[in-house]
C-alpha cells in the first residue's frame, strides 16, 4: 500500500506540474505593437533611415473605431538595420514584433548601393520570417509607400500585400519575390535576383491624410510601374510590366494573362490566358549558349473588333497564329532588352544551363553573365483559342457598311 501511495504522490505531483508550467517570452497582445512593413531609405545622419508601419487594432474593428489613423508610421536613423530594429522605441511605446511583416520597401538609393547587409540581418534574425514581399520603390523615398492610405485596406502594406497578389493571380506582374527566393538567386551563379516595382501617384500632400477615404477617386495611389532588375546584390534597371509577363512566361509561372492583339489597322482582338506551360531547353555550342523556350499557351477569346466570322475554323487558326507571334515578340523583345541593356540573367537559364549541360557550364560559370549577353535565344510559342464566348458571330458582321 505504502509503494502504491508514493507512486500515486508522484503522478499526481507530474500533472500538477504541467497544469502550472507557462509561457517563459510570453507577451500579452496590449504590450505589443505588430509591424506590417518596413521602409528603407538613406538616412540624412546616418547610414540608413527605417520606417515601421505598426497596426492600430482598435481602428480595424467596428466595435471600437474612433476616427483616428488605422496605422501608425515611425521613422528613425542609424547605421545599422539591427540597431534601428531595436532603438524604434525612442518614439514607439510598445515592443515591436516583426513575425507577422508582409513587405519591406527599398529605396532606388539602396538598391543601387548594396543590400548585403539589410539582407544578412534579415536572414539572420530569428523574430523574422523570410516569406515577406520585398520591392523596390521606383521615383519616390520608400517610406511614402508606407503613407499613402487607401479605402478597402486601410493598413497600406496589407492593401501591398493583396494587391501583390491579385495582380499576380489576375494578370501576371508581380514576380512575387521573396526574401529567400532573393537570396537564392544572389548565391546562384546563373542567376540574378529581380523584385517588383512600387511607385505613388497622386497628391502628394494627402497621401497619409485619412480625408483619402473619402474621396471615390483616391487622389493618391500605391501602382506598380513594372520590376527592377538586378546585377547580383545592386539596382540596374527597372522593366515595365509586359517585361514582368515575360519574365513569368519563362519562369514557367504565369497564371492568367489579358492580350490585346492587334489583327487590323487599330483593330485589336483580346484573348484571356488561363493555362500556359513553358519548357525551356539549355545547351552550349560553339562556346555560345543557345536557350530554346517552348511555350503552350490556352486562351479564351474575350472580344474582337475585327468582326471574323468564328463559325469558321480558320478564323480560330488565324487569331491563334496572331496570338502566338504577340506572345513570341513580347517575350523575346524583353529577353533581348536584358541582354542588351543590363547584361545580367535574371531569367536563371545559367541554371537551366547547369542542369542540363553541366560540362559546358563548368567551363564558363566564372564569367556566365558575359556568356548570357550574347547567348541565342529562340521562343516557339503554341497558342490555342478553346472557347469564343457566348456567341460565335459577332455582331459586328451585321452592321451596315459605314
Amino acid at each position: 500500500m505504502g509503494y502504491t501511495r508514493v507512486i500515486k504522490s508522484l503522478l499526481l505531483c507530474c500533472v500538477f506540474t504541467f497544469m502550472t508550467t507557462g509561457c517563459w517570452d510570453r507577451k500579452e497582445l496590449n504590450e505589443i505593437s505588430l509591424i506590417s512593413g518596413i521602409a528603407i531609405d538613406k538616412g540624412e545622419n546616418k547610414k540608413y533611415k527605417l520606417s515601421a508601419e505598426t497596426v492600430n487594432i482598435t481602428e480595424l474593428s467596428p466595435k471600437t473605431k474612433g476616427g483616428e489613423t488605422p496605422s501608425v508610421v515611425y521613422t528613425q536613423e542609424g547605421d545599422t538595420i539591427s540597431e534601428l530594429v531595436h532603438k524604434m522605441n525612442t518614439g514607439l511605446s510598445r515592443k515591436l514584433i516583426l513575425s507577422h511583416m508582409s513587405v519591406v520597401v527599398i529605396s532606388e538609393e539602396v538598391a543601387k548601393s548594396s543590400l548585403m547587409e539589410f539582407l544578412d540581418f534579415m536572414d539572420r534574425y530569428r523574430e523574422v520570417r523570410n516569406d515577406f514581399n520585398l520591392v523596390v520603390a521606383k521615383g519616390v523615398r520608400a517610406e511614402e509607400i508606407l503613407t499613402v492610405l487607401y479605402p478597402f485596406q486601410k493598413i497600406s502594406t496589407l492593401k501591398l500585400k493583396v494587391q501583390l497578389n491579385t495582380l499576380q493571380d489576375e494578370w501576371g506582374g508581380d514576380p512575387d519575390v521573396r526574401l529567400k527566393d532573393f537570396i537564392q538567386a544572389l548565391v546562384s551563379k546563373g542567376r540574378s535576383p529581380v523584385a517588383v516595382a512600387l511607385t505613388v501617384s497622386g497628391t502628394k500632400h494627402i497621401r497619409n491624410s485619412t480625408d483619402i477615404m473619402k474621396h471615390p477617386i483616391p487622389p493618391s495611389l500605391v501602382t506598380v510601374p513594372g520590376m527592377a532588375v538586378f546585377d547580383k546584390e545592386k539596382l540596374v534597371g527597372y522593366l515595365p510590366l509586359e517585361g514582368v509577363r515575360a519574365y513569368l512566361w519563362s519562369q514557367n509561372k504565369l497564371q492568367h494573362t489579358s492580350l490585346s492583339i492587334p489583327c487590323s489597322k487599330d483593330k485589336y482582338i483580346n484573348v484571356l490566358v488561363y493555362n500556359s506551360a513553358t519548357n525551356v531547353k539549355a545547351r552550349g555550342k560553339n562556346d555560345v549558349p543557345h536557350i530554346q523556350l517552348n511555350i503552350k499557351v490556352e486562351t479564351i477569346l474575350d472580344g474582337t473588333q475585327c468582326g471574323a466570322d468564328l463559325s469558321k475554323h480558320s478564323s480560330y487558326e488565324d487569331y491563334e497564329k496572331k496570338a502566338a507571334d504577340f506572345i513570341r515578340a513580347e517575350v523575346l523583345a524583353s529577353i533581348k532588352k536584358v541582354q542588351k541593356d543590363f547584361g545580367t540573367d535574371i531569367f536563371g537559364f545559367g541554371d537551366r544551363m547547369h542542369l542540363q549541360d553541366p560540362a559546358y557550364f563548368h567551363k564558363v560559370s566564372d564569367r556566365w553573365q558575359e556568356a548570357f549577353q550574347k547567348a541565342n535565344i529562340v521562343v516557339n510559342v503554341d497558342a490555342r483559342i478553346r472557347r469564343s464566348g457566348l456567341d460565335t458571330k459577332s455582331f459586328l458582321q451585321q452592321l451596315p457598311p459605314r
